[in-house]
């Protein structure tokens, strides 16, 4: 239920030409804050556009109101509720100054306006797309004859316009085929790079070392001041050793 928009998403198809699309379905998923600045409103909050929320709905609605409140009439190019005549075309009146007015406003040099600045249209957290492969070729080749040219039927569109049955049909008609591009489609999901179970993991596992090393340094300390204090009372105990047998080898002579 959105509201198509062939002037921007469309796709031109000239005469004489056999234009194939395919289609591929895309499902996309974005994070709301405070990863991003997705909205996961549904309906498009305005007077003049609704259905389903989209960006372009929701730019063309804040375009629209700007336009009606600026330059007090409202732009027949996009979509307008009716709100029993009280605002009119800017097509009518003074169609100079409507027409300047609109062109300030559409154009974002001139500072008045910024639709990207001023429009509150953040892209929707969960949105259904479809992408689109288009090729062309020459229809139809001068090697086919269309159904038509092979009835010879009289008083024919061709033979009103003083055309050949085929030079008609590669002038006037065109060949549309829309097919599934691929019959899986493509879903695209955002995910917090670093999430809050990552941060508390991350911390716990740090201060987990820092203590284990803290304790490991603490145990060395401690061996190391009971080797100092061994080492010391050995070492006074070897010296009054030491100065005994010296002694005793002194009386002795």
């Amino acid at each position: 239920d959105e509201v198509p928009f062939p002037d921007v998403f469309g796709y031109f198809a000239a005469p004489g030409t056999a234009t194939s699309l395919g289609v591929r379905f895309i499902s996309t998923t974005r994070l709301p804050e405070p990863h991003g600045t997705c909205t996961k409103q549904k309906a498009v909050n305005g007077k003049h556009y609704t259905g389903n929320y989209d960006v372009e709905s929701c730019f063309r609605n804040c375009l629209q109101e700007r336009i009606v409140a600026v330059c007090k009439c409202y732009d027949p190019a996009y979509q307008h509720a009716d709100d029993g005549g009280t605002t009119a075309s800017c097509a009518d009146g003074n169609q100079t100054d409507n027409l300047a007015c609109i062109e300030r406003i559409e154009n974002s040099d001139s500072g008045e306006f910024n639709i990207i600045r001023d429009c509150d249209c953040p892209q929707p957290c969960e949105m259904d797309s479809y992408s689109v492969t288009v090729s062309t070729a020459k229809w139809p080749s001068t090697a086919y004859k269309p159904e038509e040219c092979q009835q010879n039927k009289p008083g024919s569109a061709w033979e009103a316009a003083k055309m050949s049955c085929l030079e008609w049909y590669q002038k006037n008609t065109l060949l549309v085929e829309i097919y599934y591009e691929r019959m899986n489609y493509q879903v695209l999901t955002e995910s917090p790079a670093y999430s809050l179970v990552n941060l508390v993991s991350d911390v716990g596992g740090q201060v987990g070392l820092f203590l284990g090393m803290s304790i490991i340094s603490v145990i060395e300390l401690l061996t190391l001041v009971l080797l100092l204090v061994c080492y010391c009372a050995t070492h006074k105990s070897r010296k009054r050793e030491i100065a005994a047998i010296e002694q005793e080898s002194h009386n002795a002579k």
